[in-house]
C-alpha cells in the first residue's frame, strides 16, 4: 500500500470544527494553512500536506501530546457530514460499529479500522496501512468514544484504551475516564456492556437507507478501491472456511471470476497481491491477540502450519513464534 497523498476535504473541515471545540483560534489555523470555505465536499480531496499543516498550526497553539485525543472527544456530531449521519442512523451499537469499519475510507486514507472482541465488549482497532500518524490514531479513538457515549442508550463507555504514542498515560486517562496503555503496537478502544446490543438514540431506518445508497456515489480519490475493500471483507470468512481462491470471493460478491479479476486489475492490483497483503497484516493482528501459530495459520487458510511459517518468514524475515515473542 503506497503512502497516502490525499485526505478527504470533509475530514479537514471536521478537524477545524474539533479545533474550535477545544478553544483553538481556528481563523489563525486557517490562515497558516491558506484554507477558506466550508470544506464539506465529501468527494473532494486535499493534499496530505494540508492535513499535516493543520496539526502543526494547532500544536503551535497547544503542544500537549493529548491534543488529538481531546479534539476527537470534543468533535461535534455532524462535523463529518454524511459519515456521521450514516453511523448515527444505525439501529444498534453493533450496526453502528460495523458501518464505521466498513465506510471509514470516506473520511480517512492510509489506515483502516478493525472490529473484534465479544459482543458485550467490542474492540475497535486502528490498522495502519502505511499512512497513519499518532494524531490520526488518537483523533479516531476520541471521535469513536465520544460518538458511542453520545448516541447509545445507555451510553457506551470505554473500558480500555491502547495508544502507540510513548507518552505519560495520565492526561489521556483523565480524558478517557478509563485506563490507558501507551507504547502499544496498535491503537485501540474496548467498550463495556451492553456492547453491541446497545440501542442508538438517533436510529432512523429511512435515513440509514438513504445514506447507504449515497456511499457508492461519493468519490474516494486514492483511497482503497471499492473492489479491494470488498475482497478483503470476504477473505476473513472464506479463509477461515479453508477457501483461499477467487472463486468463492466472486460468488459471494455475485460476479464471475473473470469480472472479479478484471475489476481488481482496473484498480491496479491483483487478487494474489490482495490475498498476500491481507494475510500478512491479519497474521500480525492474530498473533498479537495471543493466538498460537497453528490457530493463526488455520484462520488464514493454511492447511499446514509449516506453509504458514514459510509465508510469514517471507513477509517479516523470521518465524511467527519468534516474531510474537518479540512483540508480546
Amino acid at each position: 500500500m503506497k503512502p497516502k497523498s490525499q485526505v478527504p476535504e470533509v475530514a479537514a473541515g471536521a478537524l477545524l470544527r474539533g479545533f474550535a471545540a477545544v478553544g483553538l483560534d481556528v481563523d489563525r489555523v486557517r490562515a497558516c494553512c491558506d484554507l477558506s470555505g466550508a470544506l464539506d465536499d465529501p468527494a473532494r480531496m486535499l493534499p496530505d500536506k494540508v492535513w499535516q499543516a493543520l496539526w502543526v498550526a494547532a500544536r503551535e497553539q497547544r503542544p500537549a501530546p493529548e491534543l488529538a485525543f481531546e479534539v476527537g472527544l470534543s468533535m461535534p456530531f455532524g462535523a463529518f457530514g454524511m459519515f456521521d449521519f450514516l453511523i448515527g442512523s444505525a439501529a444498534t451499537c453493533g450496526a453502528a460499529l460495523s458501518s464505521l469499519v466498513k465506510h471509514f475510507r470516506l473520511v480517512a486514507f492510509g489506515f483502516e479500522l478493525s472490529l473484534e472482541g465479544r459482543d458485550e465488549s467490542p474492540r475497535v482497532i486502528v490498522m495502519d496501512r502505511g499512512g497513519a500518524t499518532l494524531d490520526d490514531d488518537e483523533l479516531t479513538l476520541g471521535v469513536t468514544i465520544a460518538r458511542l457515549r453520545m448516541l447509545c442508550t445507555p451510553p457506551l463507555r470505554a473500558t480500555a484504551v491502547s495508544l502507540r504514542r510513548k507518552s505519560a498515560a495520565g492526561p489521556f486517562e483523565a480524558l478517557a475516564g478509563t485506563r490507558v496503555a501507551t507504547g502499544a503496537r496498535h491503537a485501540s478502544v474496548t467498550f463495556g456492556a451492553p456492547g453491541v446490543e446497545a440501542k442508538m438514540r438517533t436510529a432512523d431506518p429511512a435515513l440509514q437507507r438513504a445514506m447507504v445508497a449515497l456511499v457508492p456515489h461519493v468519490g474516494l480519490g486514492e483511497a482503497m478501491s471499492e473492489i479491494e475493500a470488498a475482497v478483503r471483507s470476504r477473505l476473513r470468512l472464506s479463509l477461515a472456511d479453508g477457501v483461499e481462491g477467487s472463486k468463492a470471493v466472486a460468488e459471494s460478491l455475485g460476479v464471475s471470476v473473470r469480472t472479479l479479476h478484471r475489476r481488481i486489475a482496473e484498480a491496479g492490483t491483483s487478487f494474489a497481491e490482495i490475498l498476500d497483503a491481507y494475510r500478512a497484516e491479519e497474521a500480525e493482528r492474530l498473533l498479537e491477540a495471543g493466538l498460537d501459530v497453528t490457530s493463526v495459520g488455520a484462520q488464514l487458510g493454511y492447511r499446514e502450519t509449516s506453509s504458514f511459517t514459510r509465508a510469514f518468514r517471507r513477509w517479516r524475515g523470521m518465524a511467527p513464534s519468534r516474531w510474537a515473542t518479540h512483540r508480546l
